[in-house]
């Protein structure tokens, strides 16, 4: 037997269908809760929302959130001489807006066939025909001719799955041209956040919120689902549980206690957990790491291997080591340095470099090969260069401060030598 919810939180058996729609379909996610008034009336939250001529003249606490009894029951004998235009059945409340259109159908009929309902103060209903359009959308079908038609593979932001051209979409109309997003998503999210509903792109809120409510996204007026109390009470227990591939325990996965069956944590995840012996540990304080974790640290391993660390002025860095192909670059780009060597001394360019170049003087000639064969040069550099440079670096120093010494030196005698002459 299922349960819904009544107007005033108490779970009641409902064997009945919706007595607006007739229909028994209990989807919280596309017609609203299911409500049951008095053990005798049924309803979708939003059959009541877009019934054209129901009334809601109650408070609050009133009926069903302020729709009355009596007026429930009038409107749905109303419903009861008019057939969907979709399924052919009585009982249709919902018409469309425009005023020329004579459509009437069931909610549930209208959502299946492209219908729009929207969920600000005057909760109209459109036809699929007489449904407004999006800005985007309606660039988009003039530019592509049909949804379908586009190259893009967009994702939704929200989901990650790609947008199939037979999907319910929306368009943001606030952060950037063409995010897109499944209409279900927004949906979903719309319920979870309540208030804090906003673009999950750039946080938009106000514009964002108007936009989706004329496009079918119900906003609930409610506190954010991870604001409610009591909503993460299974998170705050530490459930200890062996999760080795065989547990040894002899009193099950659960048992927990000092030395053999101590539930030991991962070191790196701290999420897989295992009794000490299960796992072949020697006591509860040795380093333990789960299956996944252990071929996680090898990769890391294997990675830092392959760097050399070189002391660099009191400092110590790991310095990548170049592959067979960068030293194979390093003999190519050396080889055409020494070419280059050899022209500048013979004063001529071998035939196939010249017609490269163009025409131009040799000596322009040459300072463009000299260009080129800078740029060859630029391969990486083993871990050895480096410290030759670091060591050139360090004595061309030493020498400077040594020369600067002996001009300070020297300057007295060649002061005294002018001296003299004067």
């Amino acid at each position: 037997m299922e349960y819904r919810k009544t107007e005033d939180g108490i779970l009641g058996k409902a064997p009945k269908p919706c007595i607006l729609c007739c229909f028994d379909k209990e989807d919280d996610l596309n017609h609203g809760k299911f409500y049951v008034l008095n053990s005798r009336i049924y309803a979708h939250y939003y059959c009541l929302l877009f019934s054209c001529n129901l009334p809601q003249n109650g408070q609050d606490n009133e009926g069903i959130l302020g729709f009355l009894e009596k007026d429930i029951v009038k409107e749905a004998k109303r419903g009861q001489k008019i057939k969907c235009c979709y399924c052919h059945e009585y009982s249709s409340t919902i018409g469309c807006s425009v005023k020329t259109c004579k459509r009437q159908f069931h909610r549930i009929c209208g959502l299946e066939n492209g219908a729009l309902y929207q969920f600000n103060d005057t909760f109209k209903a459109y036809c699929a025909e007489h449904k407004p359009r999006q800005e985007q959308e309606i660039e988009y079908l003039s530019a592509k001719g049909a949804i379908g038609s586009s190259s893009r593979n967009d994702s939704c932001p929200i989901c990650y799955n790609a947008l199939a051209p037979s999907d319910n979409i929306l368009w943001a109309p606030c952060c950037r041209k063409g995010a897109r997003f499944h209409k279900h998503c927004l949906q979903l999210t719309a319920l979870s956040f309540g208030y804090f509903f906003k673009c999950p792109l750039c946080n938009e809120k106000d514009k964002f919120r108007e936009v989706m409510q004329n496009f079918g996204i119900f906003i609930p007026n409610q506190d954010a689902a991870w604001e409610l109390e009591g909503r993460f009470v299974d998170l705050e227990r530490d459930a200890k549980k062996c999760d080795a591939q065989e547990c040894l325990c002899p009193k099950g996965r659960d048992f927990h206690c000092a030395r053999f069956w101590y539930i030991k944590t991962c070191d790196y995840c701290g999420f897989e957990r295992a009794h000490v012996k299960c796992v072949g540990v020697s006591n509860s304080q040795s380093n333990w790491y789960c299956k996944t974790c252990k071929i996680i640290k090898a990769k890391k391993n294997q990675e830092n291997s392959k760097l050399t660390r070189v002391s660099l002025g009191g400092y110590t860095v790991n310095i990548a080591v170049p592959s067979r192909s960068e030293r194979n670059g390093e003999n190519l780009a050396s080889s055409s340095v020494e070419k280059y060597d050899r022209a500048l001394k013979e004063n001529h360019l071998p035939d196939e470099v010249a017609k490269k170049l163009g025409p131009a003087p040799l000596s322009i000639k040459l300072k463009r090969w000299k260009m080129t064969q800078v740029k060859l040069n630029e391969v990486p550099e083993s871990p050895e260069s480096l410290m030759m440079k670091f060591e050139r670096a360090k004595r061309g120093c030493q020498q400077t401060e040594d020369g600067n010494k002996d001009d300070l030196e020297k300057w007295p005698r060649k002061r005294q030598r002018l001296d003299d002459l004067n």
